[in-house]
């Protein structure tokens, strides 16, 4: 009985065994079937810019996740603040339309425009500041780069926890064509993104760019809802294939009556501050609306010098916040002007054993952030008139063998 028990073990050993020699096999095969481009499943070749010059993800050293247009259109992520959906540890906390993104809990709750955030996030290689900003980007997108940790050295302040990068798509020379993507769902939510390439000659490609994105209110006072909009512009002029000069410009606006919390039935004015039940909350005014519009133009100009790639990047943008809102009883009547102003060069060389990068960027900002808050039942009011402006100088360095 022991023998053909030790036997049935050594034949079902066996027979596991070939199985998994098999299955090894298998997997190899197809590895290599990959690896040699043969089939339709070869694996896609995945171009980022995080280390601030075109190569494979896959040779990219920092923990970076790439994500394509395709992969958040079928996630549903329509702006900033759904990344969480395909991006582990990335998550955007709010305080009305003000954004502060974290990156593995790392991040800012200074929700004032007159701080800054410990993510940096930068749309076409330009930092945004003012996360107010940052949904009138969302299209006509290529993809979206997540770099965790610290990324200090390439890209500068405000990138203690990591960097969002928002890549949208470029002009190709010699292409006509265009997408357009339409969704329409409940609370009559309607939005229509889409771009068109446009070659001028051989050495001029246009790219226009648009978006509209709304929905009715989610509460039934009016608030929660959406009414935005995004035009882009780009002009690429190539006259061979060591020079080249991107313009580009855009504007987006939100509009609507914006986000309010939802007020709790009437309590008591009791004193405990740890019972939400034992506070005043009264319903939300009518009389709230959003008014931000954002516009910007930057240019990108690289010429081939040889033993170098030179890039310069020069940009403006402006972000104007007026906007009425609640919080509580407290009615806020914000009214904030930002103006950024940057630059940055970069000298850079992938060719050879040894790869190597410098650069240097200056950052100026001026803030003006003016806000009213009154109770109008306690007749208790106080106003903020805050001015910030900073100036920022990174040189940075990278080589790798």
């Amino acid at each position: 009985m022991a023998d053909s028990h030790s036997e049935f073990l050594r034949v079902g050993g066996l027979a596991f065994i070939c199985s998994l020699m098999a299955i090894t096999a298998l997997a190899q095969t197809k590895i290599a079937s990959v690896a040699a481009g043969q089939g339709a499943g070869q694996i896609e070749e995945v171009t980022v810019t995080a280390e601030k010059t075109s190569q494979s993800l896959s040779r990219v050293a920092d923990a970076v996740i790439a994500v394509s247009a395709d992969q958040l259109r079928n996630s549903g992520v329509a702006d900033v603040r759904n990344l969480a959906n395909v991006v582990t540890g990335v998550q955007f906390s709010s305080n009305g339309t003000v954004l502060s993104p974290s990156i593995h809990g790392i991040g800012s709750t200074q929700y004032s425009p007159l701080g800054g955030p410990a993510v940096g996030i930068n749309y076409d290689g330009v930092p945004i500041d003012g996360m107010v900003a940052g949904n009138g980007s969302f299209y006509d997108l290529t993809r979206i780069e997540v770099l965790k940790g610290p990324q200090g050295t390439l890209y500068g302040r405000n990138a203690t926890a990591g960097v969002v990068n928002i890549e949208p798509v470029h002009p190709v020379l010699g292409e006509l064509g265009g997408t357009v993507d339409a969704q329409y769902g409940n609370y009559n939510t309607a939005r229509v993104e889409g771009g068109v390439n446009i070659p001028v000659g051989d050495t001029v490609a246009i790219r226009l760019s648009g978006l509209y994105s709304r929905h009715d209110a989610y509460l039934s006072d009016g608030y929660n809802d959406e009414d935005g909009y995004g035009l882009r512009g780009q002009v690429l002029f190539q006259p061979n294939d060591k020079y080249s000069v991107r313009v580009a410009a855009d504007y987006s606006h939100q509009g609507g009556v914006g986000p309010a919390d939802i007020p709790l039935p009437l309590g008591s004015r009791g004193t405990n501050a740890n019972d939400p039940l034992q506070q005043h909350y009264y319903p939300n005014p009518t009389d709230a609306r959003l008014d931000n519009p954002t516009w910007g133009v930057y240019v990108e100009a690289n010429a081939d010098l040889g033993f170098a790639q030179l890039t310069v990047v020069p940009s403006y943008r402006e972000l104007v916040r007026k906007q009425i809102s609640y919080q509580g009883s407290f009615r806020g009547d914000t009214r904030d002007n930002d103006h950024q102003t940057s630059i940055e060069a970069r000298l850079s060389n992938d060719d050879g054993a040894l790869k190597w990068l410098v650069g240097g960027f200056f950052y100026r900002d001026a803030h003006h952030y003016d806000a009213d808050y009154l109770n109008p039942t306690s007749c208790v009011s106080a106003t903020l008139d805050q001015y910030a402006n900073g100036d920022c100088l990174t040189i940075n360095g990278q080589r790798a063998v």
